[in-house]
């Protein structure tokens, strides 16, 4: 990145069947901006009678409106120690 940040993370909305499809659809998504995958925190279900804020909320309601959509939530960028 033009910053010389090269590590990151975010949240991700996307449907999957699976934790390995998951994973599977992320590393080919951001392959093509050149990026790598170095690990998932967590994979969950998504429970809409759970509040997870305005950003992931609103990212939850536009995946349930295009199943084949990647949502990215906030990236946050920085430097390896």
């Amino acid at each position: 990145m033009p910053s010389g940040l090269t590590l990151g993370f975010t949240n991700v909305v996307m449907w999957a069947d699976s934790s390995e499809a998951c994973r599977h659809k992320l590393e080919n998504y951001l392959a093509r901006y050149k990026w790598k995958l170095l690990s998932v925190d967590r994979v969950e279900l998504i429970d809409s009678e759970i509040d997870r804020g305005d950003e992931i909320n609103r990212l939850m309601d536009e995946a349930l409106q295009n199943p084949n959509a990647i949502l990215l939530s906030t990236f946050h960028g920085y430097k390896p120690d």
